[in-house]
């Protein structure tokens, strides 16, 4: 048998290999999300009312997820891909083609999930973002990643994944708010006697892992009326593995309230519009986002706070291998527009001979995306300083360019005055 090369034009930028992508991944992120209730295929999304019209409630992590991204009104469209509770987030990469996002996040947010993926994609033409309240800078470094931090994520319940408890009964959980304690035990549900049954609770899946919280209702209770002062019960039938029958409760105006979960999301949906060396990442406002007033941060990390009044994005504004976010994109855009413009070349021609003028023909598909780097401002100059021909069949070219850099602040400002 004999292998057959789909990759026949290779671009080294000292990046990655090259991989195929739409000319519209770099305006598009991808969301993997664990669910088990729809067709497992990519749901495409332009607007926020597509999402909920393909069986996505409202309460789910990929509504508040594409929220972000359409709150900023910049056109980026979303992917999102399910992924089974049977899978790994490196096996739903691996399951389908990839080549229509370039950005990309996964629901969990579990250090080591995210960090995993990101190993199992980082010789891929794609750029993962994630958010987090831990301190985990230190442990990217190297990583082609780019960490959104914040103190704290605000959600109606408190919940500590610790007190989980598995038992062939059921789930076992406490849940508390800011002036109520619920607690989930065998058999029962326990609640202030003063409210009465709690109108709404949280989902968790079987592996008690979920971050994004879903309000429910609980559609059949036995409520025993306790009038001694105690506690009331609430019984409920622990045969199933999951004690409760659950119903979706939110609603548009619940889900519209709720904080935005990824702010990474809408990071990416702020910024992602535009043609990748046009837009710097730093000293934007983000639609939906709560900035904090903090001084400092972790390590590889960027956040939303206040300067003079506003509120901005600040930090490194680089991966955590230190590149600049919007070279970094525009970096993956140029190999793949070199490739891409190479290989239009070979497809539509009936041969490019392995001649000077077969050698000149492909320099100048070279040049022009060089040339049109330099219009965008990605680049501040280029030189082709290589061609050949060898192997009779092959060739190979050489460049430099000097990259274009943004100003992001300014040391002193003097002035003299006369009279």
């Amino acid at each position: 048998m004999q292998q057959l090369n789909k990759k026949p034009i290779k671009v080294n930028i000292s990046v990655e290999k090259p991989l195929s992508l739409r000319k519209d991944a770099f305006n598009t992120v991808a969301f993997f999300t664990e669910v088990d209730y729809l067709e497992d295929k990519d749901y495409v999304f332009h607007n926020l009312s597509e999402v909920t019209q393909q069986g996505f409630t409202f309460g789910s992590a990929t509504y508040n997820f594409c929220r972000g991204v359409f709150l900023q009104n910049k056109g980026v469209r979303v992917v999102v891909r399910l992924k089974r509770k049977s899978e790994s987030y490196q096996e739903c990469y691996d399951k389908r083609d990839n080549s229509e996002f370039y950005f990309v996040v996964i629901e969990s947010k579990l250090f080591g999930d995210v960090y995993r993926f990101n190993q199992h994609i980082q010789s891929e033409l794609k750029l993962q973002f994630f958010s987090t309240s831990e301190e985990v800078g230190h442990m990217l470094s190297g990583s082609k990643i780019v960490h959104y931090w914040q103190p704290t994520f605000s959600q109606e319940l408190l919940y500590d994944s610790n007190d989980i408890v598995v038992a062939d009964s059921g789930r076992f959980i406490t849940l508390s708010t800011a002036d109520k304690l619920y607690r989930f035990e065998e058999g029962f549900w326990m609640f202030d006697g003063e409210n009465g049954v709690p109108e709404l609770s949280v989902y968790l899946d079987d592996s008690g892992n979920r971050y994004q919280w879903d309000w429910y209702e609980f559609v059949s209770l036995d409520i025993q009326d306790t009038s001694s002062g105690e506690d009331a019960f609430v019984a409920w039938d622990a045969d199933g593995a999951i004690p409760l029958d659950l119903v979706d409760h939110t609603t548009e105006d619940d889900a519209n309230k709720f904080p935005l979960y990824y702010p990474e999301a809408a990071w990416i949906g702020r910024c992602a519009y535009i043609f990748p060396s046009r837009m710097q990442w730093l000293f934007k406002t983000i639609e939906g986002v709560t900035a904090f007033d903090v001084i400092s941060i972790p390590l590889n990390a960027n956040t939303s706070t206040y300067i003079n009044g506003d509120k901005v994005t600040l930090g490194t504004g680089c991966t955590a291998q230190g590149v600049r976010i919007e070279q970094q994109v525009f970096l993956d855009w140029l190999k793949w527009a070199i490739q891409q413009n190479m290989w239009n070349l070979l497809y539509v021609s009936e041969k490019v001979p392995a001649t000077q003028q077969g050698l000149t023909l492909m320099e100048h598909r070279l040049d022009e995306v060089l040339r049109y780097s330099l219009v965008q401002e990605g680049i501040q100059n280029y030189k082709i300083t290589s061609r050949r021909v060898y192997d009779k069949v092959k060739v190979d070219f050489k460049f430099k360019i000097t990259l274009t850099h943004s100003i992001l602040g300014v040391d002193v400002i003097e002035g003299v005055v006369t009279h």
